[in-house]
């Protein structure tokens, strides 16, 4: 093992197992999006509710969470977030809601990143949460928290051997758009701009 490779190991060992999440978050169809909220939330110390989370992401077993949801939600439980993404050719309903919800809160759609981009944006503490495709040839997606990306060693916690040439493959098949929310403490969007929380 390189060193690079067990000082993300170590990073990974600090974040909540999933296996430590309520077990009406285990039990969900389609629920990584909202168990990888529960982690972000617990790393950064903040209390949560399975509950709310599934209510304020408007949350479908047929589909799970939309990332942009994900990000509105994480902002109104006040961490700082910033939303990347390719650009999306036919949004569902529910998403042109949560992009007009997100605008509301600063909160701009932007360009989509590589791997070493993200990488770079997480040295500084933050965590990403990551949409990609679940299964090579899968015609859905899957969200699992990024902690750290270095050399071809991604740390993900709810992956085992996860190498970035893997992960940058199945982050940019077709319809997963790249799409990332970066998250990390504050009360700011990337852009400086201040949250405001919704009744």
């Amino acid at each position: 093992m390189t060193e690079q490779a067990a000082d993300l190991q170590v990073t990974a060992r600090c974040f909540p197992s999933e296996f430590e999440a309520p077990f009406e978050i285990l039990d969900l169809d389609s629920g990584c999006g909202i168990l990888s909220m529960w982690q972000v939330l617990e790393h950064f110390g903040q209390a949560s509710d399975a509950a709310e989370l599934i209510r304020v992401t408007r949350f479908d077993p047929d589909v799970g969470a939309y990332a942009i949801a994900i990000a509105v939600a994480l902002a109104d439980l006040g961490l700082s977030v910033a939303f990347h993404t390719e650009t999306d050719p036919d949004p569902a309903p529910v998403e042109r809601e949560f992009y007009r919800e997100a605008a509301a809160r600063g909160i701009i759609p932007q360009p989509a990143l590589s791997a070493m981009e993200l990488g770079l944006r997480l040295e500084e503490g933050a965590v990403a949460i990551v949409l990609y495709e679940a299964l090579d040839g899968a015609t859905y997606g899957h969200f699992t928290p990024v902690l750290a990306i270095g050399g071809d060693v991604v740390d993900a916690p709810n992956e085992s051997g996860f190498c970035t040439t893997d992960f940058e493959a199945r982050w940019r098949r077709p319809g997963i758009l790249r799409q990332c929310v970066i998250v990390s403490e504050g009360r700011k969007t990337a852009d400086g701009a201040e949250l405001r929380r919704t009744p």
